[in-house]
């Protein structure tokens, strides 16, 4: 089993738990996705092997950015998520 944390932005009510549940989940291999809405986090766990790409590029597609909990940013993400006009989408749900 291998288990992943992950940072995610833009979710700010249920319905947003649900939507980044489902993309989550859509993943091969993801057993089961625990959403922390008030802390912006989620913890997938699943098969060994599970990347977190994998589950970053779901969310972003998704509309919400993600990334690893406790990695660093990267200096082209020291501003925040992009915009939605900048990156295609809105952000989340509500955004």
């Amino acid at each position: 089993m291998n288990t992943i944390d992950l940072e995610i932005h833009g979710m700010s009510c249920d319905a947003c738990v649900r939507h980044v549940t489902k993309a989550l989940k859509s993943i091969n291999g993801v057993s089961e996705v625990t959403v922390d809405l008030p802390n912006g986090h989620a913890r997938v766990n699943g098969m060994t092997g599970l990347q977190s790409a994998q589950l970053t590029a779901a969310l972003d597609v998704a509309g919400y950015p993600a990334r690893v909990a406790g990695t660093s940013v990267s200096p082209s993400d020291t501003n925040g998520p992009k915009p939605a006009a900048a990156s295609g989408r809105r952000s989340g749900c509500c955004g």
